[in-house]
């Protein structure tokens, strides 16, 4: 997904970090910042306890343009289309 940032690079790892409680890799720069950790959903796994879901994200940022790449993957399609849509809420402006 891509678009425009709403936030500033910099606010990023405080929203990833302590909004999102995703652990900053550091390997990140303030063109590439990259995170991962896990969310807990509400959905029952088979045995019938709630699932946990591992995620990992991406944003590239193009500081010319000013123009944001937000990638996130995860084991589950739903959870990833549910995070993408909360992170871009949060670090993309509206198209």
């Amino acid at each position: 997904m891509t678009g425009q940032a709403k936030a500033k690079p910099n606010e990023w790892p405080n929203y990833l970090g302590k909004g999102f409680n995703l652990h900053m890799l550091r390997e990140s720069t303030p063109a590439l910042v990259m995170a991962a950790g896990t969310f807990n959903t509400g959905t029952p796994d088979p045995s019938g306890k709630p699932m946990t879901v591992p995620v990992m994200l991406r944003i590239e940022y193009d500081a010319s343009r000013g123009a944001v790449r937000l990638t996130v993957r995860t084991s589950n399609g739903e959870a990833t289309a549910a995070i993408s849509k909360i992170v871009e809420t949060h670090l993309l402006a509206n198209k």
